[in-house]
C-alpha cells in the first residue's frame, strides 16, 4: 500500500506562485516537484478562492455581506430606532418626544405673549 504525501502550506503556495509567475509549464512544476499536473491545478483552484493561504477570498461573497450589513444598518438607523421606545426619552420614540417638545415649546410661546396695555 502506498503512503500518502503531505505537503506543507508553504511548499503549495511557493509552487502555485511559481505556476502563477508565468515561463513554466504545470506539467514542467510536476516533474520538478514530483507531483501530479492535477495536484497543482487543485492547488491553484484552492489558491485563487483563497483557500490555500491566509488570505481571505474575494469572490464577491464578501462583498455581499457587507451589502447586507449596510442594508441592516440602514433599516435600524431609518426605521427600527425612530420607532423603538428609548428609556432616556421617558419610554417614547424619537417621534413621540419631538411632537411633545414641539407642543411644550408652541404652549410655552403662548403663554408667555406680552399683552399690551
Amino acid at each position: 500500500m502506498a503512503v500518502r504525501r503531505r505537503f506543507t502550506q508553504e511548499f503549495k503556495l511557493a509552487v502555485v506562485r511559481e505556476y502563477l509567475a508565468g515561463g513554466v509549464s504545470r506539467a514542467a512544476l510536476a516533474r520538478q516537484y514530483d507531483v501530479a499536473p492535477g495536484q497543482i491545478q487543485a492547488w491553484q483552484k484552492r489558491y485563487k478562492q483563497g483557500r490555500l493561504s491566509d488570505q481571505p477570498a474575494d469572490n464577491g461573497a464578501s462583498h455581499a455581506r457587507i451589502a447586507e450589513l449596510e442594508r441592516i444598518k440602514e433599516f435600524i438607523e431609518d426605521v427600527y430606532n425612530r420607532k423603538r421606545l428609548h428609556s432616556a426619552l421617558g419610554y417614547r420614540s424619537p417621534e413621540q418626544f419631538e411632537q411633545s417638545i414641539t407642543q411644550t415649546q408652541h404652549s410655552l410661546h403662548h403663554s408667555y405673549q406680552i399683552c399690551p396695555t
